[in-house]
């Protein structure tokens, strides 16, 4: 049997060793999804932000072209 301590009522529960492994494990997966989303999700928008400003540059360095192709034939 394991005890697991609340921190905020100070309360003891005691568990089997079946339950107690199965509730740690939960809250690893739970503490594992949370911080990989909150390393992933920033990535992400960086990942998008970067294609953006990508896109954007093709986008001024054709348009520079046009402009300064049609000045040179007039």
């Amino acid at each position: 049997m394991r005890e697991i301590k609340f921190p905020r009522s100070g309360k003891v529960l005691t568990a089997e060793e079946a339950g107690y492994t199965d509730m740690v494990k939960r809250v690893r997966d739970s503490e594992f999804e949370k911080h990989l989303h909150e390393g992933l999700y920033p990535a992400a928008q960086d990942k998008h932000k970067a294609l953006e400003l990508a896109e954007t540059k093709a986008a001024d360095k054709r348009l520079w072209g046009i402009i300064l192709g049609s000045s040179f034939q007039s």
